[in-house]
């Protein structure tokens, strides 16, 4: 169903209502709300057009309060109906590193939504620049994050370890990685160790 014809279907549902329920009890409008279809199923089609649904609701709800007492409860029922998948949240990181000359570390997130790829992004650090960090916005349909952090040192060592959370949208996850190598340049030995915090 289209969000356009369900606003439709929902400005009629509650006119209808508020019409049969003049002067009734709260029992009974509870009743009509127990029939109206439930919203957690519908794809809507942008935020935009949830929140006309929910302007054509609270609009409705208003006018049937005045004649149904304590009827402003249902909107919490109603409200929690509708799935938070429009919600927008953001998100930090930070990334460390501690090594020798011609080391670095690479993150490299992927925002996922069912376990399909939807958005990426990237930070780092390295032997100059020690200490990054940075934010963003967790893509509001988002559910899901893959994050690849990889260490290295030029020409002597690399390594890579990987995280995966899911996570309810509208929220942000928590993701923390420590990597480390060793190996041997000119001679001698080289080493790198990072951290990496998206939060």
């Amino acid at each position: 169903m289209r969000v356009t014809d369900f606003v439709w279907n929902v400005g009629n549902c509650f006119s209808g209502a508020r019409d049969h329920l003049y002067g009734s009890t709260l029992a009974d409008a509870m009743t009509v709300l127990r029939i109206m279809p439930s919203l957690s199923w519908l794809r809507f089609e942008s935020p935009q057009a949830l929140s006309t649904i929910i302007i054509v609701t609270l609009g409705e709800l208003r006018i049937m309060s005045r004649t149904i007492p304590g009827l402003a409860l249902i909107l919490g029922v109603v409200m929690s109906a509708i799935p938070a998948v429009f919600a927008q949240s953001s998100f930090s990181w930070s990334a460390k590193c501690h090594g020798a000359i011609g080391s670095g570390a690479t993150a490299d997130w992927i925002w996922t939504q069912n376990g399909a790829s939807i958005a990426s992004g990237n930070g780092f650090c390295n032997y100059t620049l020690t200490s990054n960090s940075g934010s963003g916005t967790v893509p509001s349909n988002a559910n899901g994050i893959v994050v690849l952090f990889t260490v290295h040192v030029d020409g002597a060592c690399s390594k890579q370890v990987s995280a995966s959370q899911s996570f309810s949208p509208g929220t942000t996850p928590s993701i923390r990685l420590a990597a480390s190598c060793s190996g041997t340049s000119y001679g001698g030995t080289v080493s790198i160790k990072a951290d990496f915090i998206l939060s």
